[in-house]
């Protein structure tokens, strides 16, 4: 009998780590999307750029079975250098970068193309870290990053995750003086391959995580226009049959007419807030008499956040 023991220890170290990887909740999922925007100084602090990232298919790299990670540009109809709401997804994509997660680890590894982290694997995420534990990233160099908490939170499918918030130990010149987390199968505040990413000059967020179609969770709801419903297919509703403006070009007065109660913002083309105006059922009048002769975005909102966006031409 004694000899079935070493068996028997053996058998429990299996199943514990079994159970263990069944209440994982993988981050590196085919049919889930990441919606990414990168900023910079140059843009005024506004995205320049961005795209969707996902999951397709696998790689082999010096004998470790990667996931490879595509990316389709955002486009819009702002001038080049500038990404203002709506934007739809372009159809061609490209390969950015190779990942893979250890799910009795709870890490997860990236390599991305055309960086110096394209020869050797760093650490993107640890998702077995306990409160007061150090996360230490190899992309932001002498930073160090304490787990302040731990809690659940509910997504949108409805089901639970884990979120991990942290702090910048070195207080680094308010690097990473926004709020900083991320969460179990869905991802980081900065982007897909790295988690925390912004300085002084520029960075990346994670706007909206979405799963076959589905909003998973949406990480600027109700803080920003790049939300979920910044990308126009995600769109429940169609401005086109609900708002009506004219002139356009216009001069002294804009005339709105809604069959719906909205919030009507004015940007210029840095993305400046300029003129905020709510609109009622009928017509409504936004004066445009100060502004200089341009081109301008007039996004709408409704109680449920962003919902559309046209271009003004001021003459």
């Amino acid at each position: 009998m004694s000899g079935l023991k070493p068996y028997l220890l053996i058998l429990c170290f299996l199943l514990t780590n079994f159970l263990q990887a069944q209440d994982y909740q993988p981050l590196l999922v085919e049919g889930r999307t990441w919606d990414v925007y990168r900023w910079s100084s140059f843009c005024f602090y506004n995205p320049c750029s961005g795209g969707r990232e996902y999951i397709s298919g696998d790689s082999i790299i010096e004998g470790i079975t990667y996931k490879k990670v595509y990316s389709k540009r955002f486009t819009s109809d702002s001038p080049e250098g500038f990404l203002i709401p709506p934007l739809s997804v372009s159809s061609d994509s490209f390969l950015v970068a190779f990942m893979r997660e250890d799910t009795l680890e709870k890490k997860v590894y990236a390599r991305e193309l055309y960086t110096s982290f394209e020869e050797s694997e760093y650490l993107a995420y640890d998702f077995s870290l306990a409160i007061g534990d150090t996360l230490s990233l190899d992309y932001l160099g002498d930073i160090k990053l304490v787990l302040d908490t731990m809690f659940n939170e509910t997504i949108a499918d409805g089901t639970t995750r884990k979120k991990w918030a942290f702090s910048d130990s070195n207080d680094f010149f308010g690097y990473l003086d926004e709020e900083n987390y991320y969460i179990e199968g869905i991802g980081g505040t900065g982007s897909l391959l790295y988690p925390f990413l912004h300085n002084f000059e520029a960075g990346a967020f994670t706007s909206c995580v979405i799963e076959n179609g589905e909003k998973l969770y949406d990480f600027a709801e109700g803080r920003s226009e790049y939300s979920c419903d910044a990308i126009v297919f995600t769109q429940k509703l169609s401005i086109e049959n609900n708002i009506t403006f004219f002139p356009n070009p216009v001069q002294n007065t804009l005339t709105i007419k809604s069959q719906q109660l909205l919030n009507a913002k004015l940007y210029d083309l840095s993305g400046t807030l300029l003129i905020e105006s709510n609109i009622n059922i009928g017509d409504n009048q936004i004066n445009t008499e100060n502004l200089p002769s341009a081109i301008y975005f007039l996004a709408f909102y409704d109680q449920n956040g962003y919902v559309g966006a046209r271009k003004i031409l001021k003459q």
